[in-house]
């Protein structure tokens, strides 16, 4: 079952909330007097999984005003529906605010180089909700390389893209595609338009 990011930060709120005893009304002056002025009502939507969205700044000052991590707002194992076709576990949501998986302490140059080389998998591994090496292992299977070789192989010379944006765009767009045939080959649904290989 999926879930939406407000869904999953107000089932917290409502278990970080619980666990030091207070009301949704209390809750409310709590987070007023430490600069956050939701009224009971909005708590109240927050947990019920009718709001689907919390600001980064909202938050920032709850994790401040109860003294949590980032992370532990998504707490539990169901998986969050980042937009109408993306799913991702929870796990990887907290590994990513612990900085974990973008090796952040290494600096950006080699985050930046990481991430590269093995961006379709990792693109992959979120829509399919499938490890990396599960998508490396697929795509060996399939294209005989990893899907960031066969995505490479399909757009040839890109030496004369001067906009990073257009190369970019490319580059989705070849990824989509590459996803759309792993899917397929896995048995996981249908192809979509962009199937075929080049």
């Amino acid at each position: 079952m999926s879930k939406s990011a407000g869904a999953v930060v107000g089932e917290n709120l409502a278990r970080i909330r619980a666990e030091r005893g207070q009301t949704q009304r209390e809750a409310s002056a709590f987070l007023r007097e430490r600069g956050l002025a939701w009224p009971p009502g909005n708590i109240g939507q927050l947990e019920s999984g009718k709001r689907h969205s919390v600001r980064i700044e909202e938050l920032l000052m709850l994790s401040a005003a109860y003294e949590v991590k980032l992370w532990e707002w998504f707490k539990g194992e169901s998986s969050v529906y980042l937009t109408d076709d993306l799913r991702i576990p929870r796990e990887h949501l907290r590994l990513a605010l612990r900085a974990k998986p973008f090796g952040l302490l290494y600096g950006i140059n080699q985050v930046s180089t990481r991430y590269v080389t093995d961006e379709p998998e990792r693109a992959a591994g979120l829509q399919l909700m499938m490890s990396l090496e599960e998508i490396q292992a697929a795509a060996e299977r399939l294209w005989g390389h990893s899907m960031g070789e066969e995505r490479d192989r399909r757009l040839g010379d890109t030496s004369a893209i001067q906009s990073p944006r257009s190369l970019q765009a490319k580059r989705g767009h070849a990824t989509r595609t590459l996803i759309a045939e792993l899917k397929e080959h896995l048995g996981l649904g249908r192809p979509t338009e962009e199937t075929g290989k080049a």
